[in-house]
């Protein structure tokens, strides 16, 4: 409900919004991207998208009970409040979503090996792919190319 005040332009908000889940996944975020460290984008975003699957596993889990079956609670201190609050306890958070994405990276990297060694280049073709080769030098061998460094100095 919003009210204004006659005599000022001042606005009262009575309904609050809730920011707490919000300021979570922030907080979330800064675990998995430290402020203090410098990242590349690439790794930036990846870690942006972990700290996400983080967040999206974990979100629903249940209020923690005793080995007895009891909801467990706790008391927390709460500005807002000026006293304390009773919350909920949720169960320990998983992370099996770590262990998915790992065997989903060895699963395609041993595809990705098997697949690179039915393209396995010879002696010849990786020669070809130097920087040399490409600007049309030929490579010499190396006693030679040592001998014609050693020679440069003999003349001096």
């Amino acid at each position: 409900m919003l009210t204004f005040m006659t005599h000022s332009v001042q606005l009262q908000v009575t309904e609050w919004i809730h920011t707490g889940e919000l300021e979570s996944i922030h907080s979330l975020y800064t675990k998995y991207v430290p402020k203090r460290k410098k990242f590349t984008e690439e790794s930036f975003q990846a870690r942006l998208r972990l700290a996400a699957l983080d967040h999206n596993h974990n979100i629903d889990r249940e209020q923690a009970q005793t080995k007895k079956g009891a909801l467990q609670f706790k008391l927390q201190y709460s500005k807002p409040a000026a006293g304390y609050v009773v919350k909920e306890m949720k169960t320990p958070k998983s992370y099996n979503f770590r262990r998915e994405i790992m065997v989903g990276v060895v699963e395609r990297c041993l595809s990705a090996s098997s697949m690179r060694s039915e393209h396995r280049h010879t002696d010849a073709e990786k020669e070809k792919r130097t920087l040399g080769a490409h600007k049309g030098l030929v490579k010499p061998s190396k006693e030679d190319a040592v001998a014609h460094h050693l020679s440069r100095f003999v003349n001096k």
